[in-house]
């Protein structure tokens, strides 16, 4: 224990200028990321600026931690015969033990601390902390082990910088060259169940400790380095085959289950009188010609605030001749609203949920999704476009739940909280004919507890008029997206802390859409702001049956 404590002592003595530095350059960034500055500041001058500084904040650290743990490391170097320390009686356990302890004290417990101090500061409760904990422990050993491995296999810091470099050169090179070997100009036409699973990653980070630390003893107990390389390559495959192949789901999110009845109650109708013909997108030059075949689909029988989209068809179309096509290479097809005049599911949904108030909302805006029914060749659709065919498929469909999930005053500090949930209206821009209202969103995501997360709408709801009017939303750009470490950012379900600055306005142009409702003071004074969670509930299958059936009905 003497011994540990005099090599800490020693190595703290050597890199003290930049043990000092890293833990200011951790909290600045993390003051900078928490507080939302960039997306407050109204000059737009200082708003670049502080991006830029939030960048600079975020490089730094990186930057430091690839230079302190090789330093570190290589003070005692482990490949060649020239090291000082090799002729003292130094015992090799004794000594890896201080080199990874400086490393959990100097480097990883402040990160740990930031990050948590970050986290409790945004209302996340005691119990996601300790959940988030574990999982900021595994990802930072994960990148310090991943540092300390490649710094013990080179003789010196240059070394260790070529090795990096090149081993990112070679990671690029290799993805760029398995994308073309495996990449396909088949689409997609099916879409998996949206239901989260940490087990492969959970998986991962702990291999990847597992082999660092092998790689790491076996250096130190023999510097065989070329041994070690070899244990490492063999290890980094081991990690890449049971992440992608993890067939145990231990830390799996439940899928929700519809109701019994709702399957049976639903009946789908196809409106053949009008179809919407698009030719395939291909990134090849020479490629086969295909279009898509759509037609509008109604959906009816569901409950009141559900919704359905198809996330899978399998299709049979068949005509006199033996002819037969039944492939589909794209689920659903944008089309004009002048196509399609009719509101679509998801905003009747919203409507619905809202208690049936005249719902706004601008036109351009209004997504008009027609399933593909088919998709054939060109020369098969030259053939049988004007001929009747009898059209068969099953379809899968994905249901929405849009439920009211909380109503909030039109002023600023207007809030909501649910556990480590929280949404606050930081300002309320009121204008003559038109409202801007600047949100934040907090939420905690964490390994040990997945989760599927909801589609979030907001609507400016006014039930005394009985209107409500769609929000139009645009995220802020915060310092968040620049967290470089740890995870801190604006996208649901990719990080721990999800801080989200979202500006939304109606209308967007009062003067060019003349047939939009007054929003005016006295609308405003009665109103609300509603966030609509369309929350995943399930799935169903459905079978449809389609004699006469013509693809091209121009």
């Amino acid at each position: 224990m003497v011994r540990l404590w005099h090599y800490l002592a020693k190595d703290l003595r050597r890199l003290r200028l930049l043990v000092a530095l890293w833990p200011l350059v951790v909290a600045a960034e993390t003051i900078l990321a928490g507080s939302g500055a960039v997306a407050r500041v109204e000059d737009l001058r200082l708003q670049e600026a502080l991006q830029i500084l939030a960048s600079l904040l975020s490089l730094l650290k990186l930057m430091l931690a690839c230079v302190i743990v090789p330093l570190l490391i290589q003070e005692e170097p482990l490949v060649g015969t020239e090291a000082f320390w090799l002729t003292r009686p130094i015992p090799r356990g004794t000594l890896l033990l201080s080199k990874l302890s400086f490393v959990g004290a100097f480097m990883i417990v402040p990160a740990l601390v930031a990050e948590l101090a970050l986290m409790a500061a945004s209302g996340v409760t005691m119990r996601h902390l300790l959940l988030a904990a574990p999982e900021i422990l595994l990802k930072e050993l994960d990148w310090f082990l991943f540092l300390a491995v490649l710094a013990s296999l080179t003789p010196n810091f240059a070394r260790f910088a070529l090795v990096g470099a090149g081993l990112l050169a070679a990671l690029v090179l290799l993805g760029l060259a398995l994308a073309l070997v495996f990449s396909s100009e088949e689409v997609r036409a099916e879409i998996p169940v949206p239901v989260p699973d940490s087990s492969p990653v959970v998986v991962a980070l702990l291999l990847i400790i597992a082999v660092s630390l092998w790689v790491l003893g076996h250096q130190y107990r023999t510097r065989k380095t070329w041994r070690s390389a070899a244990l490492a390559l063999v290890g980094a495959f081991l990690v890449l085959l049971l992440s992608d192949y993890w067939p145990w789901p231990f830390l799996k999110a439940e899928e929700p289950r519809l109701e019994i009845r709702l399957p049976q109650s639903v009946r789908l109708t196809a409106d053949i009188g009008k179809t919407w013909v698009s030719d395939m997108f291909s990134l090849r030059r020479k490629r086969r010609a295909q279009k898509n075949v759509a037609a509008r689909l109604r959906i009816q029988g569901l409950p009141a605030a559900y919704a359905a989209t198809p996330v899978a068809i399998r299709p049979r179309l068949e005509f006199a001749g033996g002819s037969a096509a039944q492939e589909v290479r794209n689920l659903l097809l944008s089309v004009p609203p002048d196509v399609d005049p009719s509101e679509p599911l998801e905003f009747s949904a919203l409507r619905q949920a809202l208690g049936g108030l005249r719902l706004h909302y601008d036109e351009r805006f209004r997504p008009s999704m027609w399933p593909v029914f088919v998709t054939v060749d060109d020369e098969f659709f030259s053939r049988h476009g004007k001929e009747p065919g009898e059209y068969s498929a099953d379809f899968v469909f994905r249901v929405d739940r849009y439920q009211i999930v909380c109503r909030l005053p039109l002023r600023p500090g207007a809030r909501y909280d649910n556990g480590s949930e929280h949404v606050v209206i930081t300002d309320v821009l009121r204008q003559s004919e038109g409202c801007t209202v600047i949100l934040r969103e907090s939420n905690v995501n964490v390994l040990l507890e997945p989760r599927m997360w909801p589609t979030t709408r907001y609507v400016f709801a006014n039930p005394g008029a009985n209107e409500a009017a769609l929000a139009r939303e645009f995220p802020l750009q915060t310092s968040a997206l620049h967290a470089a470490l740890w995870d801190v950012t604006t996208e649901p379900g990719t990080a721990r802390l999800m801080i989200r600055y979202l500006e939304l306005r109606f209308p967007e142009e009062r003067l060019a859409r003349k047939e939009l409702p007054p929003i005016n003071e006295t609308w405003l004074s009665q109103g609300q702001l509603v966030r609509i969670d369309a929350s995943y509930a399930g799935r169903f299958s459905k079978s449809l049956q389609v004699p006469g059936f013509r693809m091209d009905t121009r």
